[in-house]
């Protein structure tokens, strides 16, 4: 009988329902009218929904107006007494509890109230939350899923995984020989990329002090503020040697904020140092690090992926970051990667950076060297870019010492290198007095160095320029090897000339023997700004009218092609 009754109900329900749409029909009212975008059970039901959330926002201010003491100040016990008065609300997905099992314990902190999530900020205003971030499911915080193969990687599945792995790999875990893949997109600050991003880790390093401001703090605080995330590795000797598998992910919003005095090298980035291989990976958000050590070591190997790599490789990677350095002594700034040589710990193999791009802007400051370029700053011991792009503008502010700069590299050489089918479409812009070399590809060249099928379209601005060239600024008494089939159309303008090249600046030597070879440029000026007579250089100044296409010149082996909304040639990965 009960059930009968039930159904009874509901079809009387639906047929008063239906009656009224019948009625509002035969009154003129159309069905777009009451259920399209702006009809009228749509706004209704917006309307209802909008009145929810409005409730749910108001109770929980109500909650933290309450709490306040006489100072102002919020006092957290009688927030979450004040907050378990609301009915339907949770705290991790929980009710907050008496005791200390589920409490919240400083702000900023985010509650739902019947489905509505509410974030109650570090001042006490409150609103709605909406985050796009996926939440991270992640049964084991800190601790990696999986066994290190191919087929069942270590799974970095939350910050809270990516915390510790830095933390093992600093502490002597090189991983080598092992697999790590990052499994969701993580957003730095975003509360879903955490599993619990107000909970203490005192688990984690200095009894959860990450940022090491001497105090133990929620992990999204640790991580955001202060020194920030502490970079994965530290040198050479406890650097990551496995396979790091990005999985097409991105970690946004990353914040490294280094300012210490060191004595040595600072190596920075998202791995301070690489002997393995980084792949599939983007990251975003911001990296500064300063060291004011005092002597001649204090240096800072800094890029988005990796400060510096040996026996290593990068591909398929891009920065976003905006990146700063500083150094008592020298700099070695990269997009993708700061340094490819290490003193001390030079030796043989290959480094490689394949298929990267640089979308962020790069700001560097040395007292006596500074090496920038869009994807890494020094390229050396058989170190090879290939098919990379930088389109991130690049800004010196040195004011003394020597400062190469590189759309691509700032040093190129020692003994033997090779940059192939990249491009540089950022502008470089010299805020210091002197800068050395600028090259639209490469800054300097020392060693045997191929720069084959490259093209520049970014400008230079500043002050004064010792050396610049479209392609390379200096070729060095040592150099050899060559530059072939390259372009030139970035434009120059400085407060004080120096030497100025189409393709090249200077060849220091006569017996300098890197030979130019089919290039074409744009701007009005020698194809060698300073050379000598028994160096080749086949290049050519055309003006707009008779330059034949970017890709007749570069396009060996269609590794460019035309893409819809560009102008100029991309890269066939693009």
């Amino acid at each position: 009988m009960k059930n009968f009754v039930k159904t009874n109900k509901g079809i009387t329900l639906i047929a008063l329902v239906i009656t009224i749409i019948v009625l509002l029909i035969l009154a003129g009212v159309t069905i777009a009218t009451l259920t399209g975008d702006n009809g009228i059970l749509t706004k209704a039901t917006e309307a209802s929904e909008n009145t929810k959330k409005a409730n749910a926002e108001e109770q929980v201010g109500l909650a933290v107006a309450g709490s306040r003491g006489t100072d102002g100040n919020i006092e957290m016990n009688n927030l979450n007494d004040n907050l378990r008065n609301i009915e339907n609300l949770t705290y991790n997905n929980e009710e907050i509890s008496s005791d200390e099992t589920n409490r919240i314990k400083e702000l900023p902190a985010i509650v739902n109230v019947d489905g509505y999530d509410i974030l109650i900020s570090e001042d006490g205003n409150t609103e709605e939350y909406v985050d796009t971030t996926e939440k991270v499911e992640d049964e084991t915080p800190g601790i990696l899923a999986g066994n290190g193969t191919s087929s069942n990687p270590y799974k970095i599945e939350s910050i809270e995984d990516l915390v510790k792995f830095s933390q093992e790999v600093r502490n002597g875990n090189n991983y080598s020989g092992k697999y790590v893949r990052l499994e969701k997109n993580l957003n730095f600050d975003s509360f879903n990329s955490y599993v619990n991003y107000n909970k203490v880790y005192t688990e984690f390093e200095n009894n959860g002090d990450i940022n090491s401001d001497g105090i133990a703090e929620s992990i999204k605080k640790e991580v955001t503020t202060g020194s920030g995330f502490i970079p994965i590795g530290t040198n050479y000797e406890n650097a990551f040697a496995g396979t790091f598998q990005g999985n097409g992910k991105k970690i946004s919003n990353i914040y490294i904020n280094i300012n210490k005095e060191v004595n040595g090298t600072i190596y920075a980035g998202l791995f301070s140092y690489s002997r393995g291989t980084i792949e599939e990976l983007t990251i975003s958000g911001n990296i500064s690090v300063i060291n004011t050590g005092t002597n001649y070591n204090s240096n800072v190997y800094i890029g988005g992926i990796a400060g510096a790599i040996k026996y290593a490789t990068v591909k398929k990677c891009a920065n976003e970051c905006e990146i700063y350095a500083e150094a008592t002594n020298s700099v070695a700034l990269g997009g993708i990667v700061g340094s490819s040589y290490d003193y001390g710990n030079t030796g043989s193999g290959t480094r490689t950076i394949l298929d990267c791009a640089n979308k962020g802007t790069l700001r560097a400051k040395g007292d006596t060297f500074t090496d920038i370029g869009g994807i890494i700053g020094q390229n050396y011991y058989s170190g090879k870019v290939n098919y990379s792009y930088n389109i991130g503008n690049i800004i010196i502010e040195n004011n003394a010492g020597g400062v190469r700069v590189g759309g691509i590299v700032g040093e190129t050489g020692q003994p033997y290198s090779q940059i192939t089918y990249c491009y540089n479409s950022g502008n470089i812009d010299v805020k210091g007095d002197t800068v050395y070399s600028i090259g639209g590809i490469a800054g300097d060249s020392d060693g045997t160095t191929n720069i084959v099928n490259c093209y520049n379209i970014g400008n230079t601005t500043g002050n004064t320029i010792q050396n610049y060239g479209g392609i390379v600024g200096f070729i060095s008494q040592s150099s050899s090897g060559e530059i072939n089939m390259c372009y030139n159309n970035g434009k120059i303008n400085l407060q004080k000339e120096g030497v100025i090249g189409g393709i090249v600046g200077t060849y220091s030597y006569s017996n300098a023997k890197c030979y130019v070879n089919n290039c074409k440029y744009s701007i009005e000026y020698p194809a060698a700004g300073k050379t000598y007579e028994d160096i080749t250089i086949d290049a050519e100044f055309l003006d707009a009218e008779n330059m034949p296409s970017i890709l007749e010149i570069v396009n060996n082996s269609s590794k460019y092609k035309m893409k819809e909304g560009f102008l100029y040639p991309v890269l066939y990965w693009e």
